[in-house]
């Protein structure tokens, strides 16, 4: 029986391990902002005219839900021996913090960390645990311009074996282009290396890769409604041929009031791959480049209980479709949970 866990186990790294390039959807990993601080557009104006505000962020959630397909298989792709259903409940914790320092007047140094966890109900070998550390410099040019840069750690585990750390760069610079609008234009340097045992060198996702984008933010006056959109094209070249990619994707999000004080976020990524190689999952005797496209949604339903803490239900769909089976699926994902912010 030993045996036969540890099997299951193995089968569950590895299949991950040779998924999606971002197995873990759009933005499950944490509820923290990994590209900027989300206030820096806000606060691009006079330093005089900046407001007030404590130094410190703390944030703790608590939630559980629904995954529909936690290894991300195709239909009609066999689970592993031992395993019913690739769907499966969840618990879920995450705690967001950070602490900004003042330097000067125009210059704000700040340090942050994110914990994520979700636990599976009967499929361990699936449980994910992602630690993320960043150092963030701000300097403001002038009360329109600003420049950020980001250093970044992100560590994860999943099954409780080591999965993958990123180790990343991210400049970038800000433009308010008036009152109510902003634009940021940034560039991205990951190195990622993943610690799974692979069959052979082609499988090896080890890689460094490049992202350049644009991101608008547009804040509706005398509204609490904020909307975003943007493009970015990516570039990986990994250790193992298999990986090698191009990417473009545009984004889109939206934060509003409702009713009965609950806001709604609704935000939806597309991405195209072009892969750069003959793929080994390629059908039997017709080797072809992998190609993919991605959709990315998540709607999220939040309502305040006081002062401190908040409740939230969400929804998150991600579907990959392409021409080589092994890595088209799809996944529907519930989650329901409370929020505390101090």
């Amino acid at each position: 029986m030993k045996r036969l866990r540890a099997s299951s186990r193995r089968f569950f790294t590895l299949l991950l391990f040779a998924t999606s390039p971002v197995w873990a959807g759009s933005d499950e990993l944490s509820d923290a902002d990994k590209t900027s601080t989300s206030d820096t557009d806000l606060e691009l104006a006079a330093p005089k005219e900046k407001p007030e505000r404590r130094p410190w962020k703390l944030s703790l959630s608590a939630g559980g839900g629904y995954d529909s397909n936690v290894l991300l298989l195709g239909d009609g792709f066999p689970l592993p021996v031992s395993i019913t259903n690739k769907g499966a409940g969840y618990g879920r914790l995450t705690l967001d913090g950070s602490y900004r320092w003042e330097i000067t007047k125009d210059d704000y140094l700040t340090a942050g960390y994110s914990f994520l966890a979700k636990i599976y109900d009967n499929i361990a070998p699936s449980d994910l645990v992602d630690h993320y550390w960043f150092a963030e410099h701000k300097h403001f040019f002038s009360d329109k311009w600003a420049g950020l840069l980001r250093v970044s750690d992100e560590y994860q585990t999943v099954g409780g074996l080591d999965f993958s750390n990123q180790v990343a760069v991210r400049p970038s610079i800000v433009h308010k282009c008036a009152s109510w609008t902003s634009s940021e234009v940034y560039y991205q340097f990951a190195t990622t290396e993943f610690y799974l045992p692979i069959a052979a060198r082609v499988f090896d996702r080890d890689s460094d890769a490049h992202t350049v984008g644009w991101l608008q933010r547009i804040y509706v006056p005398d509204t609490d409604i904020s909307i975003y959109g943007g493009y970015a094209y990516a570039w990986s070249e990994a250790d193992g041929l298999d990986f090698d990619y191009e990417r473009h994707s545009v984004q889109f999000g939206i934060s509003s009031p409702i009713i009965w004080e609950v806001t709604g976020n609704l935000s939806y990524t597309h991405t195209w791959d072009q892969y750069n190689n003959l793929n080994s999952f390629s059908p039997a005797g017709r080797f072809t480049k992998r190609r993919d496209d991605g959709d990315f949604i998540s709607v999220r339903l939040t309502r305040p209980i006081n002062e401190m803490l908040s409740v939230y239900v969400r929804y998150d769909y991600n579907q990959n479709e392409g021409n080589i089976m092994f890595y088209q699926y799809d996944q529907h994902i519930w989650t329901a949970g409370i929020i505390a912010d101090f």
